[in-house]
């Protein structure tokens, strides 16, 4: 079996020392870059051009969807415009000069000389320009804000001659992006935010500007191969392999023991130890499906099997499930596996691939929040974190999303109560923390958007371990809230305390915040739920966590 899938096992030694490795370098929020500062990674560098002597380039904040918001947003605060509270929230941190691109020398504070022309090559040295210098050959994506009208260059430094309209790409931001054109004169029709990429060579400088404007540029993510940064892709099917119904197709071996010849796949040692000793996720296809991890020989199996309304399993809304795994609260089955391999069998379903989730973001130091929710805008595909209950199905908890329903034309989540529902909690939100359980004295705090159908009360939430694991109604810190069909922002923080446990308000060990959506029976209602945040203070005994 194994010959049939040579291209599956290598394409999980890409997790080797040849994968992609992609760098970022962000701006600040709050710092000052003037003429000559430099952001930098390891192997590329972006340095400001000769914009004035006295004033630094402006420095700004971009809102942005899921698209920029993965590549290029930081979580900063943000005045309120009716409360003037700050607030945390998603944006990217720009910059944008003064002058316009020319190719004299400053003027006192002007940018002298004529702009850019690809037949001459005239580099600009003073007003708004980019310089980037990568030190492998790769492929680099920028965040700009580009004026309509304005002729776009991409110039190296080597001879002065611009990149062919066919390089470059331009997207903008959105829930997905989307490719703007780029005419033949290097302009664009409307104004665009996004994101510019295009391939670059080792050790050459690349100019980036755009004549009669000033071009607002984000930091750059910078991709080439040869890296030491694993990918996050264990294995992935080629779609040829078939369904699961309790055989023996599925099977992983650490590289060299898969003596009888039967693996799917073997896997190089550093992305076997991580398989065991952290967290990794499974996507499968298939409707009801089980799912039994074991061992090669099935003397071992690591938990009950995994079926519909298991909180390891989230149903994506598409056809498509995700099963979080992680092996390490059995030990015992762990050391069966060197000899036996990793079997995924059961009934239902065919996987589709195994992950490792991970960010390059940096993490949060000792007294500051970490965020815990996955994908908490549901623009991902991520639904782990967010976990919806229709009352009408109330054995079924699955990731709901509904486009262009969310805040600003963005996607939510939603769930639905039922008429005549026997339980308040028939209906159910849950805000889950797979990667958290909270212990006594640690703080937290909490905000979301929501609305509804019609105006409605949103009851307090429920402690949970796993969604729909009740220890306690009790939540520090939370209360009702009403509910209007236009979105409104609720949040609050608190303790994991014990005073309330005589009266059953257990919070300790909790990972889900639970909302029962069904306590008016009379009517159906839909609760939307966007922009969710579950944060925890960081404390020495807090280890490092990655949504």
């Amino acid at each position: 079996m194994k010959k049939l899938f040579t291209l599956l096992a290598i394409a999980a030694m890409a997790m080797g020392v040849q994968a992609q490795t992609t760098e970022k370098a962000l701006y600040e929020n709050g710092g000052t870059y003037a003429n000559g500062a430099t952001i930098e990674s390891a192997n590329c560098k972006v340095v400001l051009g000769n914009d004035r002597t006295t004033k630094p380039y402006d420095l700004k904040l971009s809102s942005c969807k899921a698209y920029c918001a993965e590549l290029f947003g930081q979580q900063v605060m943000v005045e309120n415009a009716e409360t003037g509270e700050m607030e945390e929230k998603t944006r990217v941190v720009y910059v944008v000069g003064n002058q316009n691109p020319k190719d004299g020398e400053l003027d006192g504070d002007k940018s002298a000389g004529s702009g850019y022309k690809p037949e001459t090559c005239n580099l600009p040295q003073s007003g708004t320009y980019y310089m980037i210098t990568p030190a492998k050959d790769g492929h680099i994506v920028v965040f700009i804000v580009l004026n309509a009208s304005k002729n776009l260059y991409v110039a190296k430094a080597s001879d002065g001659t611009n990149l062919p309209k066919e390089a470059l790409t331009l997207k903008a931001d959105g829930a997905e992006p989307t490719e703007v054109p780029l005419n033949d004169d290097f302009t664009v029709d409307e104004k665009m935010t996004g994101t510019l990429e295009f391939d670059v060579v080792a050790n050459e400088t690349y100019y980036v500007f755009c004549t009669g404007s000033k071009l607002s540029f984000g930091g750059y993510n910078f991709t080439f191969e040869g890296g030491d940064e694993p990918s996050n892709i264990i294995w992935q099917g080629d779609g040829t392999t078939g369904a699961v119904s309790w055989n023996g197709i599925y099977r992983f071996a650490l590289v060299g023991h898969d003596g009888a010849n039967e693996c799917i796949a073997e896997l190089p040692q550093n992305v076997w130890d991580k398989m065991l000793s952290e967290t990794f996720y499974m996507d499968i296809q298939g409707e009801n499906p089980q799912i039994r991890v074991t061992n090669g020989w099935w003397t071992d199996t690591w938990r009950d099997d995994i079926m519909p309304g298991d909180p390891l399993l989230t149903n994506n809304g598409d056809g498509t499930w995700t099963v979080k795994i992680n092996l390490t609260d059995k030990p015992a089955f762990i050391e069966t596996l060197l000899e036996k391999h990793l079997l995924f069998t059961g009934d239902r379903y065919t996987p589709l691939k195994l992950y490792f989730t991970g960010s390059d973001q940096p993490q949060p130091q000792v007294g500051e929040w970490m965020e815990l929710v996955h994908n908490g805008d549901a623009e991902g595909t991520d639904g782990v974190s967010l976990v919806c209950k229709n009352g009408d199905d109330p054995n079924n908890s699955f990731f709901n999303v509904i486009e262009g329903a969310g805040v600003d034309g963005s996607r939510c989540v939603a769930v639905t109560s039922a008429v005549g529902a026997a339980n308040d909690w028939d209906a159910q939100f849950f805000i889950y923390t797979p990667d958290h359980v909270f212990t006594l004295g640690e703080k937290y705090t909490v905000s979301f958007m929501a609305k509804a159908s019609t105006d409605v009360k949103l009851p307090g939430p429920q402690a949970h371990t796993a969604p729909g694991e009740y220890i306690g109604w009790y939540i520090d810190g939370s209360s009702e809230v009403d509910l209007t069909t236009e979105w409104k922002e609720i949040s609050f923080q608190g303790t994991v305390n014990d005073s309330m446990e005589q009266y059953g308000g257990i919070m300790n060990g909790m990972s889900t915040l639970a909302y029962s959506l069904n306590v008016d029976k009379t009517q159906s209602i839909t609760y939307y739920f966007d922009n969710v945040s579950w944060k925890v203070e960081v404390t020495e005994g807090i280890e490092e966590v990655v949504p």
